[in-house]
């Protein structure tokens, strides 16, 4: 867990990865924004489902005690497809749950699916919230790859 500081808002972020119940990976990704100006917070779960190639590359790694190796190629995968113009932009217009998924294509994403839940909460100002998800995810790759020391 950590937090990304802009000068308007903040993000505080959790990642978390587990078995799905036929045994694929999920990895997790939690998001509170808030900032003092705005009455409200946004609550936005990202969830990566991947494969099953992916899901047994990481049962082997986390045998060695490497398991967060395959959690860092995910983060790499979504990046890039980021990168390539994946557009995670997600329109919140009242305080109701706001769902997506995406099947990402990719020589090694084939079959992941990244889906996104995000939600106000607090005060309904009547304006529109867009919450720019895949530059969020981007910013807590970097900070991930600086944790890791991997960039």
């Amino acid at each position: 867990m950590a937090r990304i500081e802009n000068p308007e808002f903040h993000t505080d972020f959790g990642l978390d990865w587990f078995p799905a119940n036929d045994g694929t990976l999920v990895v997790r990704v939690m998001m509170v924004d808030h900032a003092e100006a705005f009455p409200f917070v946004a609550s936005t779960e990202v969830v990566v489902r991947t494969n099953a190639a992916t899901s047994q590359r990481f049962r082997e790694a986390a045998l060695r005690g490497e398991a967060e190796s395959v959690i860092q190629e995910v983060m790499d995968a979504v990046d890039r497809a980021i990168d390539d113009g994946l557009d995670l932009t997600v329109l919140i217009p009242d305080n109701f749950p706001q769902h997506t998924a995406i099947e990402l294509r990719g020589a090694d994403t084939e079959g992941w699916v990244l889906s996104i839940t995000a939600r106000r909460l607090g005060t309904n100002t009547g304006a529109d919230l867009v919450l720019h998800v895949g530059q969020q995810l981007s910013r807590l790759h970097e900070h991930i790859a600086e944790a890791l020391g991997a960039h």
